[in-house]
């Protein structure tokens, strides 16, 4: 039964088969390798689709984050108000510190709605950390020559930023 692909006399009849064989895998060929392609072009996508999404819970999460860090430099700069009335210098140094380590948060996070605001945030960094120094470097605390007014003045400027961030932040979460 299985030598008659063998015998000289089938010799036609097996160039025949072989002949319709040939064919029948060449489109099985063909048609597969569609196929395939088809699928790698839909993985490709979908692999597109879940990279686009990751990018865009990690956007989520960093505004989630410079919304806390936002209300944490709000909270310490209320507090620098209160210690700022009082003249409590060295509570107005803590309080501003906080505000610096929230606001350098925000800035680090690199968030593409917040660009407009860096040069603020680098003035108002700027502006924590030289009245820090100022307070930190008196070694007699009485003869600290902090402006009460001018400092209150920096101190709603550094809310009216954070009030913008916040703003921007929140256009971006409605998108």
């Amino acid at each position: 039964m299985f030598r008659w692909p063998f015998l000289s006399e089938s010799t036609l009849l097996v160039q025949g088969w072989g002949f319709w064989l040939g064919i029948v895998g060449l489109v099985i060929g063909v048609v597969g390798f569609a196929i395939t392609i088809g699928q790698l072009r839909a993985t490709k996508k979908v692999a597109e689709q879940v990279r686009d999404e990751i990018d865009r819970v990690r956007a989520s999460v960093r505004a989630y984050d410079a919304y806390q860090e936002t209300a944490k430099a709000q909270l310490a700069l209320q507090s620098a108000r209160k210690s700022l009335m009082r003249a409590e210098w060295d509570d107005l140094a803590v309080e501003y510190g906080a505000y610096l380590r929230a606001i350098h948060v925000i800035q680090e996070l690199d968030i593409s709605e917040l660009a407009g605001f860096k040069e603020d945030i680098k003035k108002s960094i700027e502006y924590g950390k030289r009245l820090c120094e100022r307070i930190e470097g008196s070694s007699n605390k009485s003869l600290i020559n902090i402006h009460t007014g001018k400092t209150s003045s920096a101190i709603r400027d550094h809310e009216e930023l954070l009030s913008s961030i916040n703003v921007s932040l929140q256009g971006k979460a409605l998108q």
